[in-house]
């Protein structure tokens, strides 16, 4: 994998099972085991079985500057990683993601992927991440999914404020905890989506965040808690669902992209058939 941390545009293909180290570091600081991928890169699984074992991507500027209060112009930006099958269990410290878009990066597409064995996230978005897409992806007994922007506790929160515009659609969480996402101080667009037997709540609102929701597809569990009265869930359409704070979402996706929505009771089939590694479209 020594060409994701390479300058310039790649394409880079993945074919079989590649082992990743977890003692790595950078810039002499310690990155969890992951690996570092830079702007303009494309990773993408060939066939069904492509998998990243232990180690996985981080998408980012590391270490942390936390003096950065905004984009920056070396901000990573312009990544793709599609098709691919990760598996954490040889991870360290239980804070190993299979993906971690962080520290201002923008422009990221994470589809047909499948999550299993996660040690911390599978997919997290924070510290002034935005503009990604999480789509047609397969998170198998995650025990913290997807987390958009960091916890109450955070020491400077400020920089996800009015940064994180995510978008996940036709995902599949299945016997999944919590986290599906868990949303703080961003805007969530959640569409399509389907949850299976989930221990927890698919939708978590957290602090200053805006989900807006539309025909979901909600098979056990709980559809959404709330963790900070200033939070807000606008829902329409979905199959199990329960509104907070309606008023309070502010935006429309619309405004930012077009697309198209399946009827609700489409969603379980066509998400099953379709999430996850080894199904991408002919």
């Amino acid at each position: 994998m020594h060409y994701i941390s390479q300058d310039g545009p790649l394409v880079i293909q993945v074919k079989g099972t590649i082992r990743l180290p977890t003692d790595v570091t950078h810039n002499g600081a310690d990155t969890y085991g992951m690996h570092l991928v830079r702007s303009d890169k494309t990773i993408i699984g060939i066939g069904e079985d492509a998998t990243i074992e232990a180690g996985g991507f981080g998408i980012g500027i590391y270490p942390w500057d936390n003096n950065i209060l905004s984009t920056p112009p070396d901000a990573t930006k312009n990544v793709i990683i599609r098709n691919l099958n990760f598996d954490q269990k040889d991870g360290v410290y239980g804070e190993t993601d299979g993906v971690n878009i962080f520290m201002w990066t923008h422009h990221v597409w994470v589809d047909h992927c499948t999550f299993r064995n996660a040690v911390d996230g599978s997919v997290d978005i924070k510290r002034g991440a935005s503009y990604v897409t999480v789509s047609n992806n397969l998170f198998i007994e995650a025990p913290q999914a997807c987390m958009l922007g960091r916890h109450e506790g955070a020491e400077i929160p400020y920089e996800d404020t009015d940064y994180h515009l995510v978008t996940y659609h036709h995902n599949w969480y299945r016997d999944c905890d919590e986290r599906m996402p868990w949303v703080y101080w961003g805007k969530a667009h959640v569409f399509n989506n389907y949850w299976s037997n989930v221990q927890g709540h698919a939708l978590t609102v957290g602090n200053e965040s805006q989900i807006y929701s539309e025909n979901n597809y909600l098979d056990g569990g709980a559809f959404v808690t709330v963790q900070s009265e200033d939070g807000a869930l606008l829902d329409q359409g979905s199959l199990g669902s329960e509104s907070h704070n309606p008023a309070g979402v502010e935006w429309n996706p619309r405004s930012f992209y077009d697309y198209t929505l399946d009827p609700t009771d489409e969603v379980k089939e066509k998400v099953m058939a379709n999430a996850g590694a080894g199904k991408l479209p002919l």
